[in-house]
């Protein structure tokens, strides 16, 4: 019995243990400009990466935020201050640099194309084969026909998800990656980054809107940090995986059950949440890595169990 307790215990712990990575994160609001940068992308931004922190242990460091005009103290951003005017009525104000109210700055770039590829060329030279990615965006999207699409940035500017998943493929070194897209079309980026131990998860096909509640929040962003948060644990083994959160957002996201904007009754906003996982690891992955399977566990667990209930029986018998 000791020595099977020697040879199969190992063996329980490596395969029972989870899987640890170091997380980095990116967490992208292009804004476009002041008057497109709706102060709901900043609290999406807050929202997140206080998630990331608080619930994932995330280390700020690991975090790599590119907001509008970054650390630049003019006006970024607008509220509606008054939605009975037309236009609406705005007032303009500069982006808080601190988003989990720690006392610290977390917003450290601009979000233009240039810092987005000094953020992904730094990660390429610091991420290991074990460690993980989770990209996050916020914002607006735009398209040019088909799936080609554009993620808006800075200063009236986009990049396109060609360009964008040539800077993500400039890292080599990864365990998984994991991508979230809020903006309109943001389905178009599927088809330009889907690959092995990667999964995405998007707002909207490549042909559609994604929408948000003005000064809120990204109505799919808020869904899918709720599932994060630990409500889209529904087998409740503790862990949310990736495969949870999207059925999470299908079932609470109000745009892809369908909105009723006019209140007759009959939905007509609609946004169609899209998710990939060429390599079948969404069932099992976390924003930390992967768990194990719980096949796994039961097989090692039982095998333990007999291993103890054989010892018992032979003292039994024994006396």
């Amino acid at each position: 019995i000791i020595i099977l307790l020697i040879i199969f215990l190992p063996i329980y712990f490596i395969f029972s243990k989870k899987v640890e990575a170091t997380p980095y994160a990116v967490l992208i609001n292009g804004g476009y400009n002041t008057s497109s940068n709706n102060i709901a992308f900043w609290n999406d931004l807050s929202a997140v990466y206080t998630t990331l922190v608080n619930k994932y242990g995330y280390q700020d460091e690991n975090i790599y935020v590119l907001n509008s005009d970054g650390t630049n103290t003019n006006n970024d951003r607008n509220t509606v201050t008054d939605f009975s005017t037309t236009p609406w009525t705005y007032s303009y104000d500069n982006s808080p640099l601190d988003l989990d109210s720690d006392g610290s700055d977390d917003i450290h770039y601009t979000a233009t194309t240039t810092a987005l590829t000094t953020v992904f060329t730094t990660l390429a030279s610091h991420m290991t084969p074990n460690d993980g990615l989770f990209v996050f965006t916020t914002d607006h999207g735009g398209t040019n026909g088909g799936t080609n699409t554009n993620l808006a940035m800075w200063n009236n500017s986009v990049i396109s998800d060609a360009t964008f998943t040539s800077l993500v493929n400039g890292i080599t070194n990864y365990a998984y990656e994991i991508f979230s897209f809020q903006q309109c079309y943001s389905g178009g980026f599927i088809d330009d980054l889907s690959g092995a131990n990667r999964v995405i998860l998007t707002s909207a096909d490549y042909n559609e809107d994604s929408w948000y509640y003005v000064n809120e929040y990204g109505e799919y962003n808020h869904e899918l940090t709720n599932s994060l948060s630990g409500l889209g644990d529904y087998n409740g083994d503790g862990y949310v995986s990736m495969l949870e959160t999207y059925n999470y957002v299908l079932a609470n996201d109000d745009f892809a059950l369908g909105y009723d904007s006019d209140g007759d009754g009959i939905p007509d906003i609609w946004e169609h949440p899209q998710f990939d996982d060429p390599s079948g690891i969404g069932s099992y992955l976390t924003l930390t890595g992967v768990i194990p399977e719980p096949s796994a566990i039961i097989l090692l667990s039982s095998l333990a169990t007999g291993l103890f209930g054989m010892a018992g029986l032979r003292r039994k018998f024994s006396r």
